[in-house]
């Protein structure tokens, strides 16, 4: 009797994580997500300095969260399609665009 739940095939090797190659890609997404919360600190205090009322930074945030919860199956499933790294250098690549902008 077979006692292993997952069994490994001649395809598929499971190797420890390499930890030079997994740390810049966690540098980068943890720039990201600190540069994203230091916008979305300041920018209720932006919008309400050019005469935005609290609705409007109420959607302006909304609409950021929203479009990332519609975007993350879209991504996800086309990171398995066309390789994880590359769909993680674009995206972090529009995100520095988008925050330069």
């Amino acid at each position: 009797m077979n006692t292993n739940v997952y069994e490994n095939t001649d395809s598929e090797t499971i190797t420890p994580l390499n930890k030079r190659r997994i740390l810049p890609v966690f540098l980068l997404v943890g720039l990201y997500a600190a540069s994203t919360a230091a916008v979305m600190s300041v920018l209720p205090f932006y919008i309400r300095e050019m005469g935005g009322s609290p609705l409007i930074i109420g959607i302006i945030i909304a609409t950021e969260a929203f479009s990332q919860f519609c975007a993350a199956p879209l991504i996800g499933h086309l990171s398995d399609r066309v390789g994880r790294k590359r769909i993680l250098i674009v995206t972090l690549a529009i995100a520095a665009i988008s925050l330069l902008l």
